[in-house]
């Protein structure tokens, strides 16, 4: 019934306001349907394999409250360039539960078009054999994620994908992104070559944990625009544990930091293992009029042939705010090595006062 309704006709008002959609047992499909000023306020979506809402037309619904939940099958709940703008779904939850190690789980807001939504508040969970959260491509600017929670648990791989997603002016304060990997799967929190200009991270989380060889923890702000970016008293955790394991925290080659505020931050990478290597990289960043006064970024790896490094070399540093940080790397085992380096960095009117760079 609700597909059968036209695009923009608001004499057929949608009222599921507390209603349950969905039948156990089988897949909830609203694929393409005309759904916006939709009333779904404390609505539950239920479905067996997965939730269609791709191509969707939300703007203006309402779904604050919702529960959206895809349990087996396939597990997957898709907004894929589904158009969401203004909608509110605060308070919601979203989860794909594979509901056994090997069967993967994604929630899919790829190219969706989210523009001053409203996800405060909301708990997106994917948990499976492939663990995914998929905002690539999509359009988030000025959208409410305030105090949000996402998290990618697998078997396999876990993967927080924002990469060239818009966030111009989101606010994403007091949020907690974390992505588990398994026992031979990596875990990945990745914004590369997202804009994020403007944006409010200050106090979020991000957390990236890998548990099994050759197994790799990333957090990712790869080219990534940061101009103005608000990431005060935020924490960045990657830490990785295993053979040739690596635990890295990168912000380098041609991201853009130009003003942005890490003052109080916390960035850990932590790799432990034969060969593993743990890396917070600012390589090439422009940071020119950044503000780390305050921060901590501890680089920490233990095992024989380990390696820590905390790397500025080519970094663009003029009249950056290094006061009263702490830069550490350090590095245990037989043949281990810990660096921290400003090869090449550009530190014209830097201010590193009281600031303490040690590799013990």
């Amino acid at each position: 019934m609700l597909k059968q309704r036209p695009t923009g006709d608001k004499s057929w008002p949608v009222a599921c306001s507390q209603t349950t959609l969905g039948e156990d047992g089988e897949e909830l499909d609203l694929s393409g349907a005309h759904l916006s000023y939709g009333d779904f306020k404390d609505a539950t979506f239920q479905a067996t394999g997965a939730i269609r809402l791709n191509g969707a037309g939300l703007a203006g619904a309402d779904l604050s409250g919702s529960t959206l939940t895809a349990v087996g099958g396939d597990a997957t709940i898709d907004f894929t360039a589904a158009n969401l703008a203004n909608a509110d779904l605060s308070g919601s939850a979203l989860t794909a539960d594979g509901g056994d190690a090997t069967i993967d789980a994604t929630i899919y807001f790829t190219e969706a078009d989210l523009t001053n939504a409203d996800l405060s508040g909301s708990a997106l969970t994917a948990e499976g054999g492939y663990a995914t959260i998929d905002f690539a491509k999509a359009n988030l600017a000025y959208a409410d994620l305030s105090g949000s929670t996402l998290t990618a648990e697998g078997t396999y791989d876990a993967t927080i994908d924002l990469t060239e997603a818009n966030l111009a002016n989101a606010d994403l304060s007091g949020s907690a992104l974390t992505a588990v990997g398994g026992e031979s799967g990596d875990a990945t929190i990745d914004f590369a070559k997202a804009n994020l200009a403007n944006a409010d991270l200050s106090g979020s989380t991000l957390t990236a944990t890998a548990k099994g060889a050759y197994d790799d923890a990333d957090i990712v702000f790869d080219g990534a625009n940061l101009i103005k970016a608000d990431l005060s008293g935020s924490k960045l955790t990657a830490t990785a544990k295993g053979y040739k394991a690596g635990a890295n925290i990168d912000f380098g080659d041609s991201s853009s930091i130009l003003g942005t505020d890490l003052s109080g931050s916390t960035l850990t990478a932590t790799a432990e293992g034969y060969d593993a290597d743990a890396t917070i990289d600012f390589d090439g960043a422009n940071l020119a009029n950044a503000d780390l006064s305050g921060s901590n970024l501890t680089a920490t790896a233990e095992g024989l042939g380990a390696e820590a490094d905390i790397v500025f070399d080519g970094a663009t540093l003029a009249n950056t705010d290094l006061s009263g940080s702490m830069l550490t790397a350090t590095a245990e085992g037989y043949y281990a090595d810990a660096t921290i380096g400003f090869d090449g960095a550009n530190l014209a009117n830097a201010d590193l006062g009281g600031s303490n760079i040690r590799v013990p």
